[in-house]
């Protein structure tokens, strides 16, 4: 698999090529490292106990900027890169975006090596951005000393552990804060229908015409920008469902996320999937009949998705 190398040297980068196989292969192979690089190793770990002995706060770990040609990266406990991983990265990388990874300092066969135990997929994306003529040879690492490959593992597995994912409505909240256009349409359209959506944990919000599917709401503008989003309110609108508390979950709005292109610049198939819902009544009665049927598969978002396609067939 190659990434799109036009759009790589419309940025300026050289016409030099590999492939993102070839670029992980020597990712994963065990380093070979020059005396120079092993004393280099050594440096780091010297550096790393100097400073935890100084600071003598229980960390066992300093920030370094290590070359990339050092790091190896264990595949006993680290995950296989994934070349569709590493394309699409590469295909939007932006260098400000790139983490600090974790690594460790580990003696094998009487060697220091440096060992990544987290950013398997980070080194190999600046592996071929170096490859492809970008000005990186190194990354950042939280560089650990004192590790057993046990450690590292249990490390690797807890690692989300002290921290929480950022949620929905966080996302949203910086999206419209940065002004990125997909935050800003939903916004836009979201005040046009008089809807609300929580933008803090505590939120004062409109029970009965709040969107908590924020993700849903991503998805939906990606699918056709501010017109899926204005086709989908007036689809819950027009059925006069807009006051009830289960319209705006994420089942009906991806529900009606699917038939958007379908029925788009179609009054005839539109018509079709309003009589179709109106006819079950309420928004909950829509959903017991849609989740509840036997004529389609899969789970109850699957079937309320396969349902509203039906009616417009």
């Amino acid at each position: 698999m190659t990434t799109n190398n036009k759009m790589m040297n419309e940025k300026g980068f050289s016409a030099k090529t590999e492939t993102i196989d070839e670029i992980i292969f020597d990712c994963m192979k065990p380093k070979k490292l020059t005396d120079d690089q092993n004393n280099l190793v050594l440096a780091f770990k010297r550096s790393v106990e100097k400073e935890i002995e100084e600071r003598n706060d229980n960390r066992n770990w300093a920030i370094r900027e290590i070359p990339l040609i050092i790091p190896n990266v264990d595949l006993a406990y680290q995950r296989e890169v994934r070349n569709s991983e590493v394309a699409k990265i590469v295909n939007k990388f932006d260098i400000n975006k790139v983490e600090v990874k974790s690594a460790s300092i580990r003696k094998v066969n009487g060697k220091w090596r440096i060992f990544l135990m987290d950013g398997a997929h980070t080194l190999s994306v600046l592996l071929f951005m170096k490859a492809m003529g970008y000005p990186v040879d190194s990354m950042v690492v939280k560089l650990f000393v004192g590790l057993t490959q046990a450690q590292e593992a249990d490390l690797f597995a807890t690692q989300n552990e002290g921290h929480t994912n950022i949620r929905g409505y966080e996302r949203y909240k910086a999206d419209l804060c940065a002004q990125h256009k997909n935050a800003l349409n939903i916004d836009r359209v979201l005040k046009e229908f008089g809807l609300t959506t929580k933008v803090n944990y505590n939120t004062s919000i409109n029970r009965n015409r709040n969107v908590n599917a924020i993700e849903e709401l991503y998805r939906i503008e990606k699918t056709g920008g501010e017109d899926a989003l204005r086709f989908v309110f007036s689809i819950i609108q027009r059925l006069g469902w807009g006051s009830q508390e289960m319209a705006y979950t994420q089942r009906i709005l991806a529900g009606l996320r699917s038939v958007y292109k379908p029925i788009q610049d179609n009054p005839e198939k539109e018509s079709l999937l309003v009589h179709g819902m109106k006819v079950c009544g309420s928004c909950k009665q829509f959903l017991d009949e849609a989740q509840g049927t036997d004529k389609y598969e899969g789970h109850p978002a699957e079937k309320v998705r396969a349902y509203l396609n039906g009616l417009i067939k």
